[in-house]
């Protein structure tokens, strides 16, 4: 029926349909070998708009027939010859050439830290390598629960009396606490359904403190915003990992959420977010790639423009690598495909 506001007449293609002319046509293994639509690959959305724009309304009326007959043996499959001739190479061509678009994330909003709230004990462990923060967390005790978290208890007389309840009952906490029994404090006293454990944490540039603030304590950040890339005056890359908290008060404060100075002189060479687009060189080859995580420590996850399911083009390079052995350069792709400088 025509569109009421322009007048064009505009017809619906049923999946069946556009499935059995893709793969009459060819089309299906422009995207991989097995014959049938590569749902993995971004791109199929525009192998089906070829096939659909090229779907007479003939072609659906031929086919709804012979479907609805298909059992008697005196139908014939209709004819459906492609468009032209070298529609399967002009497609596989043309869906080379494609670069998906991807919608970036620099929204401040979402989860600002992890639900598990830890209150900080004041004790400090340290190794030859490392120093270590204790802290306690509540948990609740079920078939989850395993042997090490027995003995992290943290009050001593509930401790003890959970690990003798779970050696009178087979030992293994998995099994002991299956049956939603729990042990009592004291013969009359209430039942241990919960213990606060006490957690042994690594301290990174004095991790407790970067932790965000709970009202009991203190909790894991939530998602990171953005990376920062720099390059220092030594010449090396340096960078910094944004949590969504801290965006969130640079927000409040009113201040840029993206640094592009820092005080000690450092270069300022591009910001990533969860979308953004990355030109790299691999294999002497130029590759688009699109960032899908930034962990604290830097790394950044970047897949293939056109995967959907990333499995087999994931990666996680360092700062370092994306700028110096990839030469990595943010880019702008528009909702067409059209590739841009990001002038970050």
């Amino acid at each position: 029926s025509p569109d009421e506001t322009t007048g064009t007449v505009v017809q619906a293609v049923s999946g069946r349909v556009t499935a059995h002319l893709r793969r009459l046509w060819g089309l299906n293994n422009i995207l991989g070998d097995t014959g049938e639509k590569n749902r993995a690959d971004h791109r199929h959305h525009a192998v089906d708009a070829l096939t659909v724009a090229c779907t007479h309304p003939g072609m659906t009326q031929k086919l709804s027939l012979y479907w609805k007959d298909k059992d008697n043996p005196r139908v014939q499959k209709p004819n459906l010859p492609p468009p032209w001739e070298t529609i399967r190479n002009d497609a596989e061509e043309a869906v080379q050439a494609i670069v998906v678009s991807h919608r970036v994330r620099k929204k401040v909003s979402g989860r600002l830290h992890e639900g598990t709230i830890y209150g900080d004990t004041g004790e400090e462990e340290t190794t030859r390598n490392m120093t270590y923060r204790y802290v306690v967390t509540r948990e609740k005790i079920d078939d989850k629960f395993s042997t090490q978290k027995l003995e992290r208890i943290r009050d001593n007389t509930i401790g003890r009396i959970v690990r003798d309840w779970a050696n009178e009952h087979g030992g293994d906490p998995k099994k002991a606490f299956k049956n939603s029994s729990y042990p009592m404090l004291g013969d009359h006293g209430p039942e241990i359904r919960k213990v606060r454990l006490r957690v042994k944490r690594k301290i990174v540039k004095q991790q407790i403190e970067t932790m965000a603030k709970a009202s009991t304590g203190y909790a894991d950040l939530g998602e990171n915003h953005h990376i920062a890339i720099y390059r220092l005056l030594t010449g090396r890359i340096g960078h910094d990992v944004v949590s969504l908290l801290e965006a969130s008060r640079r927000l409040q404060r009113r201040e840029p959420i993206v640094r592009r100075e820092r005080d000690d002189g450092a270069q300022f060479i591009m910001s990533l977010s969860k979308g953004d687009s990355l030109q790299v060189t691999e294999d002497n080859k130029i590759k688009i790639r699109i960032v899908r995580g930034i962990n604290k420590n830097g790394q950044v996850t970047i897949v293939d423009h056109y995967d959907s399911t990333p499995k087999n083009t994931r990666n996680s390079p360092r700062p370092k690598a994306i700028i110096d052995k990839h030469l990595g350069k943010k880019i702008s792709v528009d909702p067409v495909g059209r590739i841009r400088p990001a002038n970050d």
